[in-house]
């Protein structure tokens, strides 16, 4: 069985006397202790995974350190899997950053990340329909790097079998010849265009806020050499550079789904009520003096509709307070229910809801900014333990935070290491920049610190 550590692969026959291997994990037991060293959840009992019956999840202790390693074991090999990752029937028997396999998960097998908005998530779910996925996709984190990358290794057939993948599609046979170019034509041209891949390319760019920020500045610049009435509509640009006007901004946005789906509600029972008018109560909306030129206020169903949302629901009493008075009429019983329901059902509770949902969102937004400001001011950033533990001493979360847990040093490292070549690297650092790569922050102390670790020491 091939065995795959942290950052380093040990193929067969290669033992524990290898002297890369030993450096490694050496590198890798100095690294733990990076800044007081992570605290790395385990996995004790290995766990049968259900979708790949030959592979099983299980925990490794490497012995030269004491950092634990999640891998998967499978028939010929296995590979570090990254912490605190869904399980899909896509992980392979080799090493894969958390974007790849994220993205393999999400694009291959459906899986969804419960924070994709809906839409992006139905977009991706195209994309991965598509002829020229993924060979087109402009992510670099996907099916095709992966069989590149792996499949000289553990066999591009065995990798395509466990990514989902259909190796003539891809135009890659068992002996890597390549199919014959179609003939040149129009027809050809239009043949060859993957509408699903387009669908999913526009969107991206046009669901991108970014994009649709930009855009509509454009337009009106553009609009405004036209007639200066349009610059006017670059004001809200101020809102949009303060971060007070971004919340107020943002809770409106926050809840959205729910708003659109709310106001809709609100929309199909303005419209029964509109029916229902329309029909028992039309003579009611008539408040013209004059008997030759009546006022048609609920002449056809559209104006009558458009009547009631646009006067009904701005009405503080409801569409009771424009039109007729029903005292003495025939239907005046029924006219009391018909104004009584609707200033209930559309002025007390779909409108407060509609403002609920506002209000809330702005004071969710709200709390979050000033928890994350409390938590920047009474807690370390980087090990995440409180001035309380600290301040027992004098000036104690204060020579914590600028001296043994600055954030600003530990930001210059990482620029640091950015910056430096690779083969450069130190055991060290190539620990903290491998797990970088992978977006893996365990090598950050968490909850741990150097006072920590001699107070329990002394105990």
């Amino acid at each position: 069985m091939v065995t795959c550590w942290e950052g380093d692969r040990a193929h067969s026959g290669q033992g524990k006397d290898n002297p890369s291997i030993q450096r490694s994990r050496r590198s890798r037991t100095g690294a733990r202790h990076l800044g007081a060293g992570p605290r790395i959840p385990s996995h004790p009992h290995p766990l049968p995974h259900p979708a790949l019956p030959g592979l099983s999840l299980g925990e490794l202790v490497n012995p030269g350190s004491e950092s634990p390693s999640t891998v998967y074991e499978a028939a010929g090999g296995s590979a570090p899997f990254p912490r605190s990752m869904p399980l899909s029937p896509l992980v392979t028997a080799q090493s894969l950053p958390r974007e790849q396999f994220w993205c393999l998960c999400m694009l291959g097998s459906g899986h969804k990340s419960p924070a994709a908005p809906r839409l992006h998530q139905t977009l991706q779910q195209v994309l991965s329909l598509g002829r020229s996925f993924p060979s087109n996709y402009w992510d670099k984190f996907v099916k095709r790097k992966v069989l590149d990358k792996h499949g000289d290794i553990f066999g591009r057939e065995r990798i395509a079998e466990l990514l989902g993948m259909d190796l003539a599609t891809l135009e890659i046979t068992a002996h890597n010849e390549r199919k014959p170019d179609p003939p040149p034509g129009l027809l050809t041209w239009l043949m060859s265009i993957d509408v699903k891949y387009q669908i999913w390319k526009f969107g991206v760019i046009f669901t991108d806020n970014s994009f649709l920020y930009l855009g509509w500045y454009m337009v009106m610049s553009l609009l405004g050499h036209y007639n200066n009435f349009f610059f006017a509509a670059h004001l809200l640009d101020i809102a949009m550079g303060v971060k007070t006007l971004r919340t107020i901004l943002s809770s409106v946005t926050h809840n959205g789904k729910q708003l659109v789906m709310t106001v809709g509600l609100l929309a199909v029972v303005v419209y029964l009520y509109t029916v229902v008018a329309f029909n028992f109560f039309r003579k009611f909306y008539n408040k013209s003096e004059d008997e030759d030129e009546p006022d048609m206020k609920c002449d056809d169903m559209m104006t009558c509709y458009l009547f009631h949302m646009y006067v009904g629901v701005r009405a503080g009493g409801g569409i009771g307070d424009e039109i007729e008075d029903p005292a003495g009429d025939e239907y005046e019983l029924y006219r009391v229910v018909f104004d009584i329901t609707f200033f209930f059902f559309v002025i007390i509770i779909l409108l407060a809801i509609i403002q609920g949902l506002i209000i809330d969102a702005f004071g969710e937004l709200r709390d979050q900014q000033e928890q994350v400001k409390e938590d920047m001011e009474t807690k370390c950033f980087i090990c995440g333990i409180g001035s309380d533990y600290f301040d027992t001493t004098p000036h104690g979360f204060e020579t914590h935070t600028l001296e043994e847990h600055n954030l600003a040093n530990y930001m210059f490292f990482l620029m640091y290491l950015i910056n430096k070549d690779e083969t450069e690297h130190t055991g060290q650092e190539s620990y903290v920049w491998k797990m970088y790569q992978e977006r893996c922050w365990d090598f950050f102390p968490a909850g741990d610190c150097f006072r920590k670790q001699y107070e329990d020491q002394l105990s």
